[in-house]
């Protein structure tokens, strides 16, 4: 049995479903006898021309825009556009990617300045460890230089050489606390002091003085006045005593006050605290 094969145009040869009476290539009718006259027209009777579809249609139409819809297949004076070709499997396998020094390179000056940071940062934190370093070992120094100073004075007490390089006598402190009761008011000795002088006495004219620093209470509800440069003595070491220069309050106290107070006593030189 003989096999049927789809018709074709006899001008270019594109395949054409049954039916179909144009190319869809060339635009040539399919019709084998179309150009033959008929009968008709050899017996001399005057028929309308018919144009020549085939030098009409010999240029296709410009391919359809994206809004065009494909009519259904079969349908009769359907032009269909060419087909655009389709790459084979082969093809696209022999694809290439484009090299990689085509492709856009990342910016490299944000990572350089990242760098940079960093680096200005570390130098940083190392300057603020030299310097913290430095100023603990300063600190250090400068207790020690303090804790030596303070050896060599309190080493020096009692001598009856403790003068400066100016003839002064450094400012000396010994801790004493001792209670007593006084006319009705109870007296703390809180600590005794040597120096050439105070800022708050006026006496000038020994060379050292001696300040005992004290704290007052009167628990009574009357004003009391003590007698320091009549009642205070200081005992020195060979027996002799001292009477006060001066004082802080002249010696009154006001009804239950507690307050602070020192007298001040005259020496011809330095002597040792604990023996007087």
């Amino acid at each position: 049995m003989a096999q049927a094969f789809p018709p074709s145009c006899p001008h270019c040869g594109t395949p054409a479903t049954p039916g179909q009476r144009f190319c869809s290539n060339c635009g040539r009718t399919l019709d084998a006898g179309f150009g033959v006259p008929t009968s008709a027209a050899s017996s001399g009777e005057h028929y309308p021309q018919v144009p020549d579809l085939s030098t009409q249609l010999s240029t296709p139409p410009p391919p359809p825009t994206s809004s065009y819809s494909q009519p259904a297949q079969g349908s009769p004076n359907t032009y269909y556009p060419p087909q655009a070709p389709q790459n084979s499997p082969a093809e696209q396998q022999s694809y290439q990617p484009p090299p990689a020094y085509t492709q856009p390179q990342k910016d490299a000056s944000r990572s350089v300045l990242s760098q940079i940071g960093c680096g200005v940062g570390l130098i940083i934190l190392a300057v603020l460890a030299v310097c913290g370093g430095t100023g603990y070992l300063g600190y250090r120094w400068l207790v020690s230089s303090a804790n030596s100073v303070h050896t060599t004075t309190s080493s020096n007490i009692g001598t009856g050489n403790n003068t400066g390089s100016n003839g002064t006598v450094p400012l000396t402190t010994k801790n004493i606390n001792a209670a007593l009761t006084y006319a009705s008011v109870d007296i703390t000795i809180l600590n005794a002091q040597e120096a050439s002088s105070f800022t708050n006495d006026s006496n000038t004219s020994s060379p050292v003085l001696l300040r005992l620093n004290m704290k007052e209470h009167n628990p009574t509800a009357n004003t009391i006045f003590l007698s320091y440069g009549e009642n205070f003595h200081l005992i020195l070491p060979d027996g002799t005593s001292v009477t006060p220069a001066s004082e802080h309050d002249i010696g009154a106290v006001d009804q239950a006050v507690t307050q602070t107070s020192w007298v001040d006593f005259p020496l011809s030189s330095s002597m040792d605290i604990s023996k007087l």
